[in-house]
């Protein structure tokens, strides 16, 4: 499965399928969101990967650090030095 990023107005970093935006849940716990990126990197059979994956599968979003989410993603400049 492939990955979208989303940051949340609270600051919150969100994790979905691509192709769709966060869920209704995700927006009303952490406010509007703006997309980041698409560009996962080939991480795919590591253990973080998988954990990311059933919770997508279960809730269909995830929420992650900034560590997890610049170690999946190549994600905008400021997003690496806020």
């Amino acid at each position: 499965m492939s990955f979208s990023l989303f940051e949340c107005q609270d600051g919150t970093l969100v994790v979905v399928p691509r192709g769709l935006t966060p869920p209704l849940e995700a927006y009303k716990a952490h406010g509007e969101f703006l997309h980041l990126s698409d560009a996962c990197r080939d991480l795919y059979d590591t253990s973080l990967w998988d954990e990311i994956s059933r919770e997508v599968d279960r809730t269909l979003y995830k929420v992650v650090t900034r560590e997890v989410a610049l170690r999946i993603f190549d994600v905008p400049d400021r997003l690496r030095t806020d």
